[in-house]
């Protein structure tokens, strides 16, 4: 499969890029050369190669979600407590949307 210089110019089209003939010639050649390397990929034999899930065979570390000591509303407490504002139940903030002035 290779791809033609008017395919080309309709890709950089596509992405807003002007090219020169130039660079529209290197584009050319540089396709072709990935296409010419996924052809070469579809010859290789997988036959008995299990498809793969991600590149490493790491395996998420599960835990219980257990309640411990601390937990629930004591630490709630702690961090709105630690809070420079705050309520008895809410950590005060800047608004994001405040002008920065006022």
């Amino acid at each position: 499969m290779s791809i033609t210089k008017e395919e080309v110019r309709r890709i950089a089209h596509l992405a807003r890029l002007e090219l020169s003939d130039e660079q529209l010639a290197k584009a050319q050649h540089d396709f072709n050369e990935i296409l010419g390397y996924v052809d070469q990929l579809t010859e290789v034999n997988v036959d008995g190669i299990e498809p793969m899930r991600g590149a490493t065979d790491l395996v998420n570390q599960l835990r219980n979600d257990t309640v411990t000591r601390e937990s629930g509303e004591d630490v709630r407490n702690k961090y709105i407590s630690l809070a420079p504002e705050h309520t008895e139940e809410h950590i005060e903030t800047i608004s994001p949307f405040r002008d920065a002035r006022t």
